[in-house]
């Protein structure tokens, strides 16, 4: 199983009303010390970050409009995303094309809610 630059992952963000909610997230780098950092991508509601607007079908799982929740990018090791894919905790699903990948990274130095820990795990802009 492939986790790498540009595969997207499916994977579980429970909340208190939905115990169910899954994100769907990117992986944003090569494994760096065994770890990745993943960006999750959320539906745009009442408030969010306008820096990276997807659109439906920018990705086969993007069926609204949606959003790089760049506040939410996190470091996952890789060895728990691969088992919790094998788990089937979390399903990998096709890879993001280049172009919507490029769209994601440069916002990452765009938005305001980019943490700065990200940086570490970035290639520089595109």
């Amino acid at each position: 199983m492939n986790i790498s630059r540009g595969a997207t992952i499916l994977m579980p963000t429970p909340t208190q009303r939905d115990r169910a909610k899954k994100h769907l997230f990117v992986v944003m780098c090569a494994p760096i010390d065994d770890y990745v950092l993943v960006v999750p991508i959320a539906t745009c509601r009442e408030k969010y970050d306008v820096t990276c607007i997807l659109q439906a079908g920018d990705h086969p799982f993007i069926k609204t409009l949606s959003y790089a929740a760049y506040y939410f990018a996190e470091c996952k090791l890789v060895q728990h995303l691969q088992s919790d894919v094998a788990k089937n905790i979390a399903k990998l699903r096709e890879p993001i094309s280049e172009k919507v990948f490029t769209k994601i990274l440069n916002g990452f130095y765009r938005s305001k809610y980019t943490r700065n820990f990200v940086f570490e795990y970035l290639e520089p802009r595109a």
